[in-house]
């Protein structure tokens, strides 16, 4: 089965890029003006992911980003599974949580 994935710069330079599988994504929700979770379609409500932006955003700029980006990535052909994105906020982190 061929997958997709985000493929997301971190803000730090002596962090290398993360690949995240947007497959199977149930939702994406914003918890706070820093952080956006990523939720599976699983039988349980575990490995979801949280990202971490250093800026705060109040509005829904990085949520509609991060929509947005997985939308297009799933609109594309299998040639582009997981282009290079600069998100408009720098990425503090990306953990998986359970």
């Amino acid at each position: 089965m061929m997958q997709k994935f985000l493929y997301l710069e971190v803000g730090a330079a002596d962090i290398a890029p993360v690949l995240i599988n947007i497959d199977n994504i149930a939702a994406v929700e914003k918890l706070s003006d820093t952080e956006i979770q990523l939720l599976y379609n699983l039988a349980t409500s575990s490995d979801n992911i949280l990202i971490t932006m250093d800026t705060a955003d109040s509005g829904h700029t990085n949520l509609n980003w991060i929509v947005d980006q997985i939308r297009n990535i799933l609109s594309m052909g299998y040639t582009k599974a997981a282009p290079i994105l600069t998100p408009p906020y720098s990425i503090a982190s990306v953990v998986v949580t359970t």
